[in-house]
């Protein structure tokens, strides 16, 4: 927008200031929604991870859609308003400012807007003299020239979306911190393009495990079952005379071990514990 009328280039000067503090406002308030949706896009990834364990085909597709949409935010919520903020201001955003200054400060009213598209229409069609521009603006520059626009920036949009961004953070990284496979799904997610063995579902602690007994002593076998609990657990001998494993099934005890008890050990044997599998 171009005028050479003092008041005119000092309106613009307080309207710039004040356009300048709305994109910081924006900035302020995407820099949360960036950070708190990125962080929701990466903890529901891995929780989809984390329930059905992708082989790395998947999770570098899952990977590829979490960064286009990281890319996507960060652009939206970040680098436009930066280049707004640090960029040069087109006359629409003038007149936008115009409005809300006018909205907000009912002594200013249109007349703010109104003056500045008489110099719009002027630099078109040259319709109006510049003794004429001059005093529309001395008139609306003396109205307006003690109020502060900054003012009607309070930053209120970023302080609104403050206790989401926050409480959004703390679930999420709590999440990924705290619930049980979830930090470990989340780093298959990161390392997308390497293949990992599923974990198995639980192991078995077997005590006492390989020990030396005198022939004829007493045996407790003892299973202990670490993680989900299978629906039965078997116990495998063999002597060493016999070439199959006899299997016996277990039933737990009032701690949810497993046990087992020989009363005459007789001869060397071998034994292990079995489950669903594993």
């Amino acid at each position: 927008m171009g005028s050479n009328s003092k008041y005119y280039l000092e309106l613009l000067k307080k309207l710039e200031v004040f356009i300048r503090k709305d994109y910081l406002q924006f900035l302020l308030f995407g820099i949360q929604a960036f950070i708190a949706a990125v962080l929701l896009n990466f903890t529901f990834y891995s929780f989809l991870e984390l329930i059905a364990n992708f082989n790395s085909t998947i999770r570098t597709m899952l990977f590829i859609l979490f960064v286009v949409l990281a890319l996507g935010l960060l652009f939206f919520f970040l680098i436009k308003p930066i280049l707004k903020y640090i960029g040069s201001i087109r006359k629409e955003v003038y007149f936008d400012a115009a409005v809300k200054v006018g909205t907000n400060f009912p002594e200013v009213k249109d007349e703010l807007l109104n003056s500045m598209q008489l110099v719009s229409e002027n630099e078109k069609e040259n319709l109006y003299s510049v003794n004429l521009i001059d005093a529309a603006f001395k008139k609306v520059f003396e109205r307006v020239k003690n109020l502060n626009f900054q003012s009607v920036i309070n930053f209120e949009r970023a302080k609104k979306i403050f206790p989401y961004f926050a409480s959004i953070t703390i679930l999420c990284l709590a999440l990924i911190l705290f619930v049980p496979g979830l930090n470990a799904a989340s780093i298959r997610i990161l390392n997308f393009n390497k293949e990992f063995v599923p974990p198995p579902k639980f192991i078995f602690e077997i005590t006492p495990g390989n020990k030396e007994i005198t022939k004829g002593d007493e045996l407790d076998i003892s299973v202990k079952v670490i993680g989900s609990k299978p629906k039965s657990v078997s116990l495998a001998l063999r002597n060493e005379e016999e070439a199959d494993f006899l299997k016996q099934q277990l039933l737990p005890d009032s701690s949810g071990n497993y046990l087992f008890a020989i009363n005459a050990v007789k001869s060397s044997f071998k034994y292990f514990a079995e489950a669903e599998g594993v």
